[in-house]
């Protein structure tokens, strides 16, 4: 009778023991890492079909429309979308970028000036690279507005 105190101490000692291990033994990502969530196969999209641009060279799409006028509308969905990693100016000065193992394309050098438009798109919505693709979150015309703002910045 005196080593049932000792016996129940360790019976609930291997009971605070998590025996499948579910939470202890998890695959874990990073939010740039692969695999992302994708739309479950034959599922209906809410805003009507949308395009899969994984297969399309951005360097011969073109816009539907000119994007002189939709710099304003791109600025805010830049704000909202791209400015945690890329900046307000496009230098990809935040702290975000700052502890990236990949640091963020500066959206205002050469390099970017000398993509398409359809090549910005292209990473916006269908990016497989670092950068999440914007494929379920923005429409094409969403898009192209923050294509547009983004000529704006690489001086384009």
């Amino acid at each position: 009778m005196r080593y049932f105190p000792i016996l129940l101490c360790l019976l609930l000692l291997s009971a605070c023991e998590n025996v499948d291990r579910d939470l202890w033994s998890q695959i874990t990502y990073k939010p740039q890492e692969s695999p992302r969530k994708f739309n479950p196969v034959n599922s209906v999209p809410r805003f009507g079909a949308r395009k899969d641009y994984s297969e399309v060279e951005g360097a011969t799409l073109e816009a539907p429309a000119p994007l002189s006028g939709l710099s304003a509308k791109g600025k805010g969905l830049y704000d909202i979308y791209c400015a945690v990693c890329h900046g307000a100016t496009g230098h990809s000065d935040t702290p975000v970028a700052a502890k990236m193992d990949v640091e963020p394309f500066d959206l205002t050098g050469e390099s970017t000036a000398a993509l398409t438009d359809g090549e910005v798109f292209i990473k916006i919505l269908a990016s497989d690279t670092v950068m999440p693709n914007y494929r379920n979150e923005l429409t094409d015309d969403e898009a192209w507005a923050v294509t547009a703002y983004v000529r704006t910045l690489s001086g384009g």
